[in-house]
């Protein structure tokens, strides 16, 4: 570290699967390394005297880094591992990113060898990191990404992963070797062996890095941080989501609920067909709208609701459409909206007050490139700003648009089978998975929720519960924890209407506590019950969840228990 080229995880990593070259702590600022005093002064202010230190050799922070690979492709991922010890308890994960071309860093547990044995590898895809075990994601920094810091300490013997993996993202090429990673402080908890007394040089080595993540130049730790899975739910079955039954503290005075979204300064929005209803008779059998066209929805129907009380605190788009459907905002606070009435899609600037684009001819259903039938949904992918519809349920296809609104591709299918995953039955919500860059379908007449990388549309999972029914109305997705949650609405085969969880990583549907006892993630109301949940929407933080319902004119706040 200081006064090393390259160090090996000794206490961490136990026996040692490569040998990870690791720069000074301080080495991009030599003028300013601080003495062995002030090392040792600075520790003392953080963990105590220099004695507690040398009686804790077992305790410290060390750091897993690319080792000086030169980046020369452009858009590369990188991956390099080592075996860790069962008894280590991952205290923090902290950046240690060198290079600006890096555009995330994340480390990943798997329960056994990595997908390859060298000392880096290629791993652009998820299976390219474990192989074909499921792989835990303990902690991700993201250059420009949105997260909380990591809070809770995991033993590593609990997670069940035997070994790490830093998988390192590059935007761009270099000609620079670079040795970004991550810098993770650790404890080891073995009463069987006794601690050994720590030199000086490793005391320095230590308090170095410590003075790297307290320094005021180290990046700000904004991250998508995943909470291992034993972190969120409790080890006796509890519910993971439990109903806020106090919200709202009044009625909203909403009609039927169809979109939800949060929008990026997490403020909760709604889209709802106020005193418009979806009967029988609302289309006839060229889908074409049977009700008066000379009467749109009268009353506010995008609204914001108060997270903490539920009420409404302001409105637009009166007099404006018919019947309501999807809702969705994109990084830059755009609203896009769907009408199935009007069979069209809508992009209006943040006030509502400027409509920006207008997809599909008012009132009138197709199926070519310029009409939609009943569009269902729309998902933005926030770095190319392509966006994807879901057209919906007529014509049962995804659309995929660039920025300025042109057909680029369609995903559906032509030959009678499934064709890639692409024979949807009504594609009815969508799901942008950040993190994995992914499109999730709710392909809801199927029972079924098809997700497909968005670069080359190829499906990528499918997840499907009996819990659920031959129904999947909506789905949402929380990076924060990684996990894909689900309704299934109005049910024809005597399901029970509820919310599923499911862990977008390892495909998990149930959750096991120690001594083996089993449970279906689901969540429900506590009070009252899901008539038919339409939307859902996750706040920034990961830790609140809310089900519009489309039936009950309802909206259901659920938190992270």
């Amino acid at each position: 570290m200081a006064k090393t080229d390259n160090v090996t995880i000794g206490a961490l990593f136990g026996v040692i699967v490569i040998t990870l070259s690791v720069c000074s702590a301080l080495s991009s600022n030599r003028e300013n390394v601080p003495t062995a005093e002030e090392h040792v002064k600075l520790y003392q202010d953080i963990n105590g005297d220099k004695e507690s230190i040398q009686e804790d050799i077992k305790r410290g922070v060390e750091r897993l880094a690319i080792p000086g690979i030169i980046p020369n492709v452009e858009d590369i991922y990188l991956c390099t591992g080592a075996e860790i010890d069962a008894d280590t308890v991952i205290e923090a994960v902290d950046p240690a990113v060198d290079s600006d071309i890096v555009n995330h860093a994340s480390l990943i547990g798997c329960p056994s060898a990595p997908a390859a044995d060298q000392q880096v590898w290629v791993c652009r895809n998820d299976n390219d990191v474990c192989g074909s075990s499921p792989s835990v994601v303990i902690y991700s920094w993201a250059r420009h990404g949105k997260g909380v810091p990591f809070e809770k300490p995991a033993r590593v013997s609990d997670v069940g992963v035997e070994y790490v993996v830093l998988r390192v993202h590059y935007d761009d090429m270099s000609e620079v070797p670079d040795s970004s990673g991550v810098a993770i402080e650790y404890t080891v908890d073995d009463v069987d062996e006794e601690p050994e007394e720590a030199s000086d040089e490793e005391v320095e080595d230590i308090v170095a890095q410590l003075q790297r993540l307290k320094s005021p130049e180290n990046p700000e730790n904004i991250n998508f941080m995943r909470h291992l899975i034993n972190d969120v739910l409790s080890s006796e079955g509890d519910e993971v989501l439990k109903q806020v039954v106090s919200w709202p503290e009044q009625d909203e005075g909403l009609g039927q609920v169809s979109g939800l979204d949060v929008c990026p300064g997490d403020h909760l929005w709604a889209f709802h067909r106020g005193e418009h209803e979806w009967l029988d008779d609302t289309f006839d059998a060229d889908n074409i709208y049977t009700k008066d066209r000379d009467s749109a929805i009268d009353v506010d129907t995008v609204v914001e609701l108060d997270q903490e009380t539920g009420a409404v605190l302001k409105g637009w788009g009166n007099h404006t459409f018919y019947l309501p459907h999807g809702l969705t905002i994109d990084e830059e606070m755009n609203f896009w909206l769907t009408d199935v009435a009007l069979h069209q899609v809508f992009k209006y600037d943040h006030t509502g007050s400027t409509q920006l684009m207008v997809l599909g001819e008012r009132f009138v259903p197709g199926g070519d490139h310029q009409h939609f039938c009943k569009p269902t949904d729309v998902a933005v992918h926030e770095k190319s700003g392509d966006f994807f519809v879901a057209d919906g349920y007529c014509n049962n296809r995804i659309l995929r648009f660039n920025k300025e609104g042109e057909v680029i591709d369609v995903w559906e299918s032509k030959k009678g089978d499934d064709d890639g995953g692409k024979a949807f039955n009504v594609p009815h919500s969508l799901a942008m998975i950040v993190d994995h860059n992914a499109l999730c379908v709710a392909d809801r007449e199927n029972g079924r929720i098809q997700c497909f990388d968005v670069d080359s549309g190829e499906l990528v999972k499918s997840f499907k519960n009996g819990i659920l029914g031959g129904r999947v109305f909506a789905i949402a997705y929380n990076p924060v924890v990684g996990f894909l949650y689900a309704v299934n609405g109005e049910q024809i085969d005597n399901k029970d209407v509820v919310g599923m969880i499911i862990d977008y990583n390892t495909g998990d549907q149930r959750y096991c506590n120690q001594i083996g006892e089993c449970n279906e993630l689901v969540f429900k109301p506590s009070v009252g019950k899901f008539v038919m949940p339409h939307d859902l929407a996750v706040s920034k933080d990961g830790e609140k969840v809310y089900v519009g319902d489309a039936k009950a004119d309802d909206i259901v706040k659920f938190e992270s228990n």
